[in-house]
């Protein structure tokens, strides 16, 4: 797996005085090969989550491009894209998102029905490693920010991505359930994948092979 950025840049349109736009990410070349665990780290609002989400294909670029091995995303139909994103792509959001109706294991073993991946046995295996088996049939409505944000890392990793982008993924953990959540990553990669771990966490970005800082839309190599 590689995913590669070329030139990519996503700007927003505004109204103002001075200008009628501004850009959250700058142009920027960027590559990730699986395998690999990288970090970008970086202020609330240097625009970490927008370059995470070109990657991932949910937010078209303005300028440049993305590849995934050498396919260009955004030359796919939005169809086609969704498709895709199911089944090679696995998200952890920075926001807590689950179906309250659903219970734990539900949420966890939806999204993997629409990729083709994923089945029940792993599902709670994944739980298992995260410390919250015992919560697979209790509704997400009733989970601590924790409890939920496990739920999510489980989630993205079931249908066995490519990609693994995950947002913040440690920001409601504790030290032991943030060991465990970085122990699947890390395993997720050297199983092939290339995961993209954006983070204000320094044990998040310790357990980093590369580490990128992002600011005002720039991203660079620490």
């Amino acid at each position: 797996m590689e995913i590669r950025a070329e030139g990519v840049a996503r700007r927003f349109f505004r109204n103002g005085r001075n200008t009628n736009y501004f850009y959250a990410v700058r142009k920027t070349d960027f590559t990730l090969k699986g395998g690999t665990v990288a970090a970008v780290a970086g202020r609330s609002g240097s625009g970490k989550t927008t370059f995470a989400n070109l990657l991932g294909g949910l937010l078209r670029p303005t300028e440049g491009r993305v590849l995934y091995d050498g396919r260009d995303l955004f030359e796919m139909d939005e169809k086609a894209r969704s498709r895709f994103r199911a089944a090679n792509v696995g998200f952890v959001p920075q926001g807590l998102s689950a179906l309250q109706n659903l219970t734990v294991l539900e949420n966890v073993t939806l999204p993997a029905c629409f990729g083709g991946g994923g089945d029940r046995e792993r599902a709670m295996a994944l739980l298992g490693e995260l410390g919250i088996a015992d919560l697979a049939d209790v509704y997400a409505g009733e989970l601590s920010g924790g409890e939920a944000r496990r739920m999510s890392i489980a989630r993205a990793l079931l249908p066995v991505p490519g990609l693994i982008i995950a947002d913040e993924p440690t920001g409601d953990l504790d030290p032991a359930s943030t060991t465990a959540a970085l122990g699947l990553l890390r395993k997720a990669a050297e199983n092939g994948a290339g995961v993209l771990i954006v983070t204000h966490d320094p044990a998040a970005v310790g357990a980093c092979d590369l580490v990128y800082a992002m600011e005002n839309g720039v991203l660079s190599r620490e």
